[in-house]
């Protein structure tokens, strides 16, 4: 498993060969191989050889490989879920309408192996079970909001800024961070509109997420630029870090960066926005 922090996610409909072969150049961060929403029903068996070859064939270096499976109650949930935990370059499995219960059936199929799992929560019952879908299994690192068709489980409708998706993103971001797995926001739908997408991305920022998905080569740089700490940001974090060191020597208990107090929360940011440049060095 190839250990990096998500920032952009990129869905790669798996029966382009095309597009499998170009996913290899996109600097993001995850490449999510889609034999889901992508794929013509008609295209679902040949999606899944594509998917199968590019992985044992294509180099993605150092990518996150994540391949999203039909739902179970679909006609080939199972199936794709059966080759994917064979694949041994495929790094993730990500499922469609994740509950506590299909986390725990995917979970089934990966035993032996070193295979996360990211679930998506785009049900009103999915929502209501986020918290026990973070926690159904060791193997699952992040919770994905799917906007689209949980707006329509919900019947909700389309608010300026997505106001109407609030809840929804609150309570994955409780859930996620409640139970240690990471909250990966909905994707934007509007491909030529990047300043949207900034927007959007830095509101999901604020709220908690610390990464999304996209549909667009165009919307990488813009989501990991987002998700990627400033020269500011560094620069104040390295203060807090030296100052925190330097209380401790000195066995003082309370710190001051900037003329304004730091406590232990901040210091622990600090250290998380650090870890972040190091990872892309």
């Amino acid at each position: 498993m190839k250990k990096k922090t998500r920032r952009v996610l990129l869905f790669v409909p798996g029966s382009s060969p095309a597009l499998l072969r170009t996913a290899t150049v996109i600097n993001a961060d995850s490449l999510i191989f889609d034999l889901e929403d992508a794929v013509a029903p008609s295209e679902k068996d040949s999606a899944r050889y594509l998917v199968k070859h590019a992985t044992q064939n294509l180099s993605f270096g150092k990518k996150e490989i994540v391949v999203r499976i039909n739902s179970f109650q679909s006609p080939w949930g199972y199936e794709d879920l059966e080759m994917v935990s064979g694949l041994e370059y495929v790094d993730t499995v990500m499922i469609p309408k994740a509950t506590p219960e299909t986390v725990k059936e995917t979970e089934k199929y990966l035993e032996g192996t070193e295979k996360e799992i990211i679930g998506i929560i785009e049900s009103a019952y999915g929502l209501q079970k986020a918290y026990e879908a973070a926690t159904a299994s060791s193997k699952l690192s992040a919770l994905q909001l799917g906007a689209e068709d949980l707006s329509v489980d919900m019947n909700y409708e389309r608010l300026p800024d997505r106001e109407e998706l609030l809840f929804a993103r609150h309570t994955i971001v409780l859930a996620s961070h409640a139970s240690n797995v990471q909250p990966i926001d909905t994707p934007y739908i509007s491909i030529d509109d990047l300043d949207g997408l900034k927007n959007d991305t830095i509101k999901a920022k604020s709220l908690g997420f610390t990464a999304k998905v996209c549909i667009s080569p165009l919307h990488v740089p813009v989501i990991k630029e987002a998700f990627t700490p400033t020269e500011e940001e560094v620069a104040y974090a390295k203060r807090v870090i030296q100052a925190a060191e330097e209380a401790e020597k000195k066995g003082l208990g309370a710190i001051q960066v900037d003329g304004n107090m730091v406590d232990l929360p901040l210091v622990l940011r600090a250290r998380r926005t650090l870890s972040l440049v190091e990872e892309e060095r």
